[in-house]
């Protein structure tokens, strides 16, 4: 396990990145998997500065019961051998992730034509006995789509 600093597209930005270099015996090549953790600061000093990951390795390598494995472990043992002891006085705080957000739209044309056949003929009160109720909505929207679209369903699947 290795540092390797490199100047990004930012002249003023040295990002490092904690690499390896393993043979693999089936491409007969060599895999240099890289992982970036953080970047030197653009002072005279140049001090490291640990992004996200591996500021969250920090915080676990100094718990008791350090839940790393054996790469991660790795890592932060070449980064204290690089630049110190110091590193632990500029972990960044973790933040909680964003989640996803979704917007929905509903075209009111379609929606009160397709609600009332659907009501009329009891289509979605069958198709829950028959699929359950997830299964029976996204039948309903489906089709719904098919209808007032007529474009292909080619991510139907991850529906």
């Amino acid at each position: 396990m290795y540092i390797r600093e490199n100047k990004g597209i930012n002249p003023n930005k040295i990002y490092c990145y904690a690499s390896e270099c393993n043979w693999n015996s089936l491409t007969k090549r060599y895999e240099k998997p890289t992982q970036l953790i953080g970047q030197l600061d653009s002072s005279q000093s140049q001090l490291f500065m640990p992004n996200d990951y591996m500021s969250r390795l920090l915080i676990e390598y100094r718990k008791e019961e350090c839940l790393l494995n054996n790469k991660e472990h790795l890592i932060v043992q070449t980064v204290l051998k690089r630049y110190g002891e110091s590193v632990f006085d500029r972990i960044v705080q973790p933040h909680e992730p964003v989640g996803i957000q979704t917007a929905q739209i509903s075209s009111i044309g379609p929606s009160i034509v397709f609600g009332s056949i659907t009501k009329k003929y009891e289509l979605d009160i069958k198709l829950k006995k028959a699929f359950g109720s997830d299964i029976a909505n996204s039948i309903l929207a489906l089709s719904s789509f098919l209808v007032c679209e007529g474009a292909a369903l080619s991510n139907a699947a991850t529906w």
